[in-house]
């Protein structure tokens, strides 16, 4: 039986992408989604080494397969592959798509599976370990029938039996190299996950444990246990919310870097340089966050902006303000207008007997003319003053050029108050 070309493969593979994918995608996302998703060349994205995507995963998976089980090269994770390839020849969408390649994959990768599972028990298996005739014919490309005869033969011929259809593997790979069949098996290093800059978010480097996970383990949920039952908590609590929180981050540890990229096939180095990156931000998110409540706790009260600025806000503003006192001559709280004082410094008074608020404020003070109703001059002590009568308690305010503010609303309040305190 002839083995399946690459171009096969790769119609095999453009096929199932063009059909099974696409129509699943856009029966249950929408067609925008689906060629968002498929389309490689206007819409860029990303693989799990970091480089930008030229192909799908699947055309990826049956070169390697073809690789492995044809070219006899080893190169990746061959059983993970196998696992991928079993699962795309079962795989039916039934009545999802229009133009189902469900039979095209069972002929065909069917055969590519076959093979690839003979070459990974003749190549991974132990001596003492058995192969079926089947199973020696595809390795060797001879006939089954001619592989069942060599059971029957004298000599070097002869392949042996350990009881009929099953001879042990050491005997198989005897008898190919005595016919010149026995294809000699290209090791290469295993495929070891080494993007070439850190993961580009705490949520993507959580998607590539987890990828890993499904590649080199035989459940998922054992990726818990590679770390300490101690450490254990914060890991799994950040695979399953792909957030790092940073009350937790006693695991994230060069140890811990290096025993779980021994087990996923991910680079130590790059695994603790990602997560260290995406710890250290949460840590420092938290961190700014209290030091920013922190800091509000500590900053002068102000008016909640975009609201009117009524008597007991401004009132409330200006008794708290760590930068402002009541005047000494306001010994009760008077039912027109209230005196207040910067620390040291500048004096002004409160006007609040009606709906509309007011602020007495001296003229030396710079403040928006537009908030301005009225400027009162300075009066000498022998004349008469037309300015609010309350403010004669306060001596720094009866008769000293003043201007009479008209508190719009909270933000020009907290304006005005920002310019009092800064004199």
């Amino acid at each position: 039986m002839e083995n399946p070309s690459r171009e096969k493969l790769q119609k095999i593979a453009q096929n199932f992408i063009n059909n099974e994918v696409s129509d699943v995608i856009n029966l249950f996302l929408g067609q925008d989604r689906a060629e968002l998703a498929l389309d490689l060349e206007n819409h860029k994205s990303r693989d799990l080494s970091g480089g930008t995507r030229e192909k799908f995963d699947i055309d990826m998976l049956l070169t390697r397969c073809r690789e492995f089980a044809v070219e006899r090269r080893q190169g990746a994770d061959d059983q993970a592959d196998q696992d991928s390839l079993r699962a795309l020849v079962q795989f039916n969408a039934g009545d999802a798509v229009i133009d189902s390649t469900f039979k095209e994959r069972q002929e065909t990768l069917g055969q590519l599976l076959d093979l690839h599972k003979a070459v990974m028990n003749f190549e991974y298996g132990k001596d003492d370990d058995t192969l079926t005739r089947e199973e020696i014919a595809l390795v060797s490309g001879l006939a089954v029938e001619t592989v069942r005869l060599a059971g029957f033969a004298e000599g070097e011929d002869k392949l042996p039996q350990e009881r009929p259809g099953v001879a042990r593997k050491a005997d198989a790979q005897r008898w190919l190299l005595h016919k010149g069949k026995y294809r000699e098996f290209k090791w290469l290093s295993p495929f070891v996950l080494k993007p070439e800059a850190p993961s580009p978010s705490a949520r993507e480097l959580a998607e590539t444990i987890h990828h890993q996970s499904l590649r080199q383990l035989d459940k998922t949920k054992e990726v818990y246990s590679i770390l300490s039952p101690e450490h254990r908590p914060g890991f799994e609590a950040y695979l399953k919310t792909k957030v790092f929180d940073p009350d937790n981050l006693q695991w994230v540890t060069p140890e811990n870097a290096e025993t779980l990229g021994t087990a996923l096939m991910i680079d130590p180095c790059w695994l603790f340089e990602s997560l260290d990156v995406w710890a250290s931000e949460a840590r420092r998110h938290q961190m700014l966050d209290r030091l920013a409540e922190q800091m509000a706790r500590k900053s002068p009260p102000k008016a909640p902006s975009g609201v009117v600025a009524d008597k007991e806000t401004i009132r409330e503003v200006l008794t708290n303000h760590p930068l402002i006192e009541k005047h000494p001559a306001q010994r009760k709280p008077n039912a027109k207008i209230d005196g207040y004082q910067v620390m040291g410094g500048t004096a002004f008074a409160h006007q609040h007997e009606g709906k509309t608020q007011f602020l007495w404020v001296p003229d030396e003070i710079t403040l928006p003319e537009s908030t301005i109703v009225k400027h009162y001059p300075a009066v000498s002590s022998d004349e008469p003053t037309t300015r609010h009568s309350g403010l004669a308690k306060f001596r720094e305010l009866g008769r000293i050029g003043i201007n009479k503010i008209k508190v719009r609303d909270s933000d020009a309040f907290n304006e005005i108050l920002n310019l009092l305190v800064a004199q």
